[in-house]
């Protein structure tokens, strides 16, 4: 198969010195021993086809609602066998480890399909090991006052948000007593609807 999911990558990604450069700048936030949670973000990570390819698969996909009434309400699938061979070639992998200076086993992770009254909240009980996030968008159309943000959060209350923003990866490093939620959508979503890819580095 050679190279082939490099079509797929936004070839500005591809450059060494932009790897270079983003991995310089997760660095400096990991240094920073006040900084619990970090993250860098790509836009536009994949080429326009991959992309639109990618979300026609998601919107596909068998969801399935995810309840409890406490803690959490989404909507669920697996990721879609052509994502997941992205997700798991050695060209993404590859650009994964080069900014987190990480070597990776896999990815594994879940669809989350949000619309209105979807949220979660912190909870004692879902504790997560240390450990490195991704988070792939594949939202096209949404209205930013509907809420739906994901947040990570510690028990300093330091927080970083991760808004809405279509066909963007985001690498968030958690540290101890990091969680996260997500922010209740409100009617202002009306009939629109959040596909978000969420991941885990192993």
């Amino acid at each position: 198969m050679g190279n082939y999911y490099y079509n797929y990558i936004n070839e500005f990604y591809l450059k060494n010195a932009i790897q270079e450069k983003i991995k310089a700048e997760f660095k400096k936030k990991n240094d920073d021993n006040n900084n619990n949670i970090h993250s860098v973000q790509l836009q536009k990570i994949m080429t326009h086809q991959a992309y639109t390819t990618f979300l026609s698969l998601l919107k596909k996909a068998n969801y399935k609602q995810d309840l409890n009434i406490i803690t959490h309400l989404y909507n669920t699938a697996e990721i879609p066998k052509q994502i997941l061979s992205f997700l798991n070639s050695k060209e993404f992998l590859s650009l994964i480890q080069s900014i987190t200076n990480k070597k990776i086993r896999k990815v594994e992770g879940k669809i989350l399909q949000l619309k209105w009254k979807c949220y979660s909240i912190l909870n004692d009980k879902n504790k997560e090991h240390p450990g490195i996030d991704i988070i792939l968008d594949f939202t096209d159309s949404w209205p930013q006052k509907a809420n739906g943000e994901i947040i990570y959060t510690d028990t300093k209350n330091t927080s970083i948000t991760i808004p809405s923003s279509p066909n963007t990866l985001t690498i968030i490093k958690r540290n101890k007593n990091v969680k996260k939620f997500i922010h209740y959508i409100n009617n202002k979503a009306g009939t629109n609807k959040r596909y978000v890819l969420l991941a885990t580095l192993v």
